[in-house]
């Protein structure tokens, strides 16, 4: 999957995208079809609803949804009964499109967009949004149990800080949890004996 990276005032923002040719941009070459992907954008539906909602005729939907699903752009969600008849839903699940003019070398970044969405909402816009609670390296809690397992979140840390912008102390042992921690993303590093405030 292609994803659309978008800096600004040191705020990343990344969005899915698709990429196409670039002789296919010509679907864009009407008003109306522009009109048509960004009716798509609100909530998939099919050509009928489209010319009740831009007030046009049903055929020139027609035509400008076949153009634009042969390009790529949007797609066949769901074909559904309607009075008797069969109306195709059509999607579109890509707020950007992108072409290849030529090659050339990537340019790093350090945002992984697939590893991004599954860290939402522990880190946000580049700023870790949770705390890492360690299980203390002490005897403590009910079973008396001292954590060995600590180096684990030296791994994690380093893997964590690749998405941050900014260094921040987000870590607590658990023997330091307070009531005001527990409101917030907690991710946890401990054994089955250690002592969590929660």
């Amino acid at each position: 999957m292609e994803y659309f990276v978008k800096e600004e005032n040191g705020k990343q923002e990344v969005f899915k995208a698709k990429e196409i040719e670039a002789q296919k941009l010509n679907v864009f070459g009407s008003e109306l079809a522009v009109k048509i992907v960004r009716e798509l954008a609100k909530k998939p539906v099919c050509a009928m609803d489209l010319a009740r909602a831009l007030k046009e005729h049903e055929q020139k939907i027609y035509y400008h949804l076949r153009r634009l699903e042969k390009a790529g752009v949007i797609s066949l969600e769901r074909i559904e009964a309607r009075a008797g008849a069969f109306a195709k839903i059509y999607k579109v699940e890509y707020p950007y499109l992108a072409i290849k003019l030529f090659d050339a070398k990537p340019i790093e970044y350090f945002a992984r967009p697939k590893e991004m969405e599954i860290l939402h909402p522990f880190i946000e816009n580049g700023k870790m949004n949770s705390i890492i609670i360690v299980s203390s390296p002490d005897p403590h809690g009910r079973f008396g149990a001292a954590s060995s397992d600590g180096y684990a979140a030296i791994d994690l840390a380093l893997f964590l800080g690749s998405f941050l912008r900014k260094a921040e102390i987000n870590y607590r042992l658990d023997t330091q949890v307070d009531e005001e921690d527990l409101k917030n993303n907690l991710i946890l590093i401990g054994g089955p004996k250690a002592k969590y405030g929660c």
